[in-house]
């Protein structure tokens, strides 16, 4: 596949990763709605479950825009909430990549989810969980969550949603979902298969390393 702007790369790293762990997430919170303590540095889901918390940015719907949390107003949160998204603002600026490094941004423009979703994968958070916030949402990484194993369904839709939300090298994007779901995995250039408990997801590509198709069978 021909050379991709760095955000693209850090996209295939990370969000169809990101987006694994959410439906991981999903499942260990089942109906419970998750609260921000911006006080606490705290996500709470219902009485039993909280995670410590990081935010990553704000979208207005108002003004269709996405704010990085690291641009508001001094005052706003204690510094520490956004210590993870203001190193990867450092990162952007040192490796010129614009969407990590400039605070507003049109949602017409980019993805606000894409890169929350870099963020999760880049500051190697848990999961990542868009909370309602004014008038738009608040995206927070959690930390040390006990996150429920991988399942062979969520695996295939996380990597196919994954890979058509931006254009990313296919084959990168699956090799980085299995290292980040700490999948054992063999193959060769055209082809990989990941072992999912008693399942084997085989990943084929076309020779320029977009997905060909995805086939879920048993381990013998």
């Amino acid at each position: 596949m021909a050379d991709l702007p760095l955000i693209l790369d850090l996209a295939a790293e990370h969000v169809p990763a990101t987006l694994l762990r959410q439906q991981r997430l999903a499942r260990l919170v089942g109906d419970e709605v998750g609260e921000l303590d911006l006080e606490a540095g705290l996500a709470r889901f219902g009485s039993e479950m909280q995670f410590a918390a990081q935010l990553v940015g704000a979208t207005d719907e108002v003004a269709d825009t996405f704010t990085w949390a690291w641009a508001a107003q001094e005052g706003s949160f204690d510094r520490g909430l956004v210590s993870g998204v203001t190193a990867l603002r450092d990162y952007g600026v040192a490796n010129g990549v614009d969407e990590l490094s400039e605070a507003v941004w049109s949602v017409l423009d980019v993805d606000p989810f894409l890169l929350a979703a870099i963020a999760r994968g880049w500051t190697q958070a848990s999961a990542m969980y868009r909370f309602p916030y004014f008038e738009g949402a608040m995206y927070a990484l959690l930390g040390d969550v006990p996150l429920p194993p991988v399942q062979a369904q969520e695996f295939v839709q996380a990597l196919t949603t994954g890979v058509a939300m931006a254009p990313m090298d296919h084959r990168v994007a699956t090799v980085a979902l299995c290292r980040d779901a700490g999948l054992s995995t063999t193959g060769l250039d055209e082809i990989v298969v990941a072992t999912i408990g008693t399942t084997a997801v085989t990943v084929a590509f076309t020779r320029d390393g977009r997905i060909d198709g995805v086939d879920i069978t048993g381990v013998r």
